[in-house]
C-alpha cells in the first residue's frame, strides 16, 4: 500500500509516467511556463519537508502563497541550494528555466505596430542560447526517447525532467526515508 504524502503542502505529486506526456503535448510556450510551473511545485515540495514543521500549517503555507517570503521560485531556487537540496548545476539550469519561462509568459511584439505579431519558440535566438546553456541538457539522451519538437525544445524538455526527477527523489527520500542515488 502506497504511503500518501501528507507532509508536503502544495497537493499531489505527479507522477513520472505522465509529467513526459503532458509536457511533450505543450507548445514551445507551454512547456517553458509549465515545465517551470512544474519544478516550482516540487521545489515548494521540498522546501516544505526540509523546512521544521510549525504548530499551523497555515504558518507554513503562509511562506510559500504568492507574496509571501518564499513565494518565488527564483527564491525558492536560491534557498534549495543554501540548503543543499540542489547543486550548483541544477540551479544554473534553474535560473535558466526561470529566465526562458518568463521570457514566454511575457513577449508580445503586439505593442510594436511597425511589426508583424510574432511567436516566440525555442528557436528564438535568445531562448535557444539558454537552452544551449543548459548544463543538464544530456543527462536523459539514450534513457528517454523525444520524439517531439526540434532539438532545443528536446534539451530543454531533458534538463526539466532531469531536475524534476531529482527533486521527487528527494521529496520520496524525506517521506518514505529512502532515495535513489541521484547525480550531483
Amino acid at each position: 500500500m502506497r504511503k500518501k504524502r501528507q507532509d508536503a503542502g502544495s497537493g499531489p505529486l505527479v507522477h513520472c509516467e505522465h509529467v513526459y506526456e503532458e509536457l511533450g503535448k505543450e507548445s514551445d510556450r507551454g512547456l517553458a511556463i509549465v515545465g517551470a510551473s512544474w519544478l516550482d511545485h516540487l521545489l515548494a515540495d521540498c522546501l516544505k519537508l526540509k523546512l521544521q514543521k510549525p504548530k499551523k500549517d497555515e504558518e507554513l503555507n503562509r511562506l510559500f502563497e504568492a507574496e509571501g517570503p518564499i513565494g518565488s521560485f527564483s527564491v525558492r531556487c536560491k534557498l534549495a541550494y543554501y540548503l543543499n537540496i540542489i547543486n550548483d548545476d541544477t540551479l544554473h539550469d534553474l535560473r535558466i528555466i526561470n529566465n526562458i519561462r518568463r521570457s514566454f509568459a511575457h513577449y508580445t511584439s503586439a505593442n510594436d505596430p511597425k511589426r508583424k505579431l510574432q511567436v516566440l519558440s525555442f528557436k528564438h535566438n535568445t531562448v535557444a542560447n539558454g537552452v544551449k546553456s543548459l548544463r543538464r541538457s544530456k543527462e536523459l539522451v539514450g534513457k528517454l526517447l523525444l520524439e517531439q519538437g526540434d532539438e532545443t525544445s528536446r534539451d530543454f524538455l531533458r534538463t526539466v525532467l532531469a531536475i524534476g526527477f531529482d527533486l521527487m527523489g528527494e521529496i520520496n527520500k524525506r517521506i518514505l526515508g529512502r532515495h535513489p542515488r541521484m547525480a550531483r
